[in-house]
């Protein structure tokens, strides 16, 4: 299990950015870290957004739409 402190950016391109304890990203490159974080062994990941930049229902339906279904399709 691990923790992730995320800024996902609006940009579905944006490099990966990390900072103490997380990152900020777009959704392309979040699914590559996750995927790789899964290759890993971590099987749970949760994602802390309070310190996001954009919106908590936009991130969340971002996710929702484009991330979550590349780990639970």
């Amino acid at each position: 299990m691990s923790f992730i402190h995320l800024d996902l950016d609006e940009n579905p391109e944006a490099r990966l950015e990390r900072h103490r304890f997380g990152c900020k990203v777009g959704r392309k490159g979040l699914i590559a870290e996750l995927e790789a974080m899964r290759a890993a062994g971590v099987a749970h990941i949760g994602l802390h957004l309070r310190h996001a930049c954009r919106p908590l229902d936009e991130t969340l339906e971002e996710l929702g739409t484009f991330v979550l279904p590349h780990f639970h399709g």
